[in-house]
């Protein structure tokens, strides 16, 4: 239940560590098998958790909850074919498995293919109206497709269920500056520069937006601060 626990408040690194020394242990408990294994995946260890479902299904444990594991650890590996092989499998079983089309969605998303994407955002919605990385996901489409209305009234949603939603805030600040908002914009860039204060494009986006207000030495500060976190982590992307 503490692995459990971890894994719902998205501590994922702690959820895989409480699951490790028990993995063979587990009873055949679905849910419970594809929380370990997510959570090997989602803290960087995507090759112990393939083989950790593969295990699972090697000893009778054909369940859509292991083939939607197994597909997401594909997907974490950039196999997108495997991982769309083994969401079919989940889907033959479940289609409305919990996370199922956000996954697919997902593998779409990172292959660039944003109308199926979107597709299948809109699917996991039509399951669970709030699920908040699918509605972020339909809004981050929305804003590459020049749909900036639809999408910030999604953000807006996104932002009342999960408040501290740092990219939301950024989506939003910089969807609300495009609009002309600029003291919209300004606070939810600010939230997003707090409650994500490594990442450097939140405080490029501060920047532009002070900059707008005329507030400029407060942009030139935003500025040097994204310009120091650029510095310091060279080979991630900085602009988005």
């Amino acid at each position: 239940m503490l692995g459990v626990s971890y894994y719902m408040t998205d501590a994922f690194g702690k959820s895989a560590e409480i699951f490790r020394p028990i993995l063979n242990k587990l009873p055949n408990n679905p849910e419970l098998l594809y929380v370990a294994g997510a959570s090997l995946a989602r803290s960087g260890q995507p090759a112990a958790a393939g083989q950790f479902f593969a295990e699972v299904l090697a000893r009778g444990g054909d369940a859509p909850e292991i083939h939607l594991g197994l597909g997401e650890t594909y997907a974490e590996q950039e196999h997108y074919a495997e991982a769309l092989q083994e969401f079919e499998r989940a889907a033959r079983m479940n289609a409305s498995l919990s996370n199922l089309h956000y996954d697919i969605g997902m593998t779409f998303f990172k292959q660039g293919k944003l109308d199926e994407a979107a597709k299948e955002f809109d699917s996991e919605l039509a399951l669970n109206a709030l699920a908040v990385p699918a509605m972020y996901q339909r809004a981050y489409i929305l804003l590459q497709q020049h749909q900036a209305e639809e999408a910030i009234r999604i953000l807006r949603v996104v932002l009342e269920e999960r408040p501290s939603y740092g990219d939301a805030h950024y989506q939003m600040g910089k969807a609300l500056l495009e609009q002309g908002d600029v003291p919209g914009a300004i606070l939810h860039l600010e939230s997003a520069s707090k409650i994500q204060p490594k990442e450097s494009y939140c405080f490029y986006q501060l920047s532009v937006a002070y900059r707008r207000a005329g507030r400029q030495a407060e942009a030139e500060q935003a500025l040097h601060t994204y310009q120091e976190l650029k510095d310091d982590n060279p080979r991630r992307p900085v602009l988005r």
